[in-house]
């Protein structure tokens, strides 16, 4: 893999970090366009969401479970 590839792909890995990690939705909402597509979606064991919204709930839900 090119050098400049690796570069990106870290860069993503990190913001999707930051997004999983963060403690604020609006931080978390505005963050998902240089990650994600709007139409992204993720599933856990109790719910799936989609969408930059829902998502950040998800989030928030599973970072307050856990």
């Amino acid at each position: 893999m090119h050098a400049s590839a690796l570069l990106v792909a870290q860069q993503l890995i990190d913001k999707h970090f930051v997004i999983w990690n963060g403690a604020h939705p609006e931080q978390q909402i505005a963050t998902f366009s240089e990650v994600y597509t709007d139409d992204f979606f993720v599933a856990d064991y109790a719910d799936v969401a989609t969408g930059y919204q829902n998502v950040a709930a998800l989030i928030s839900r599973v970072q307050r479970e856990h």
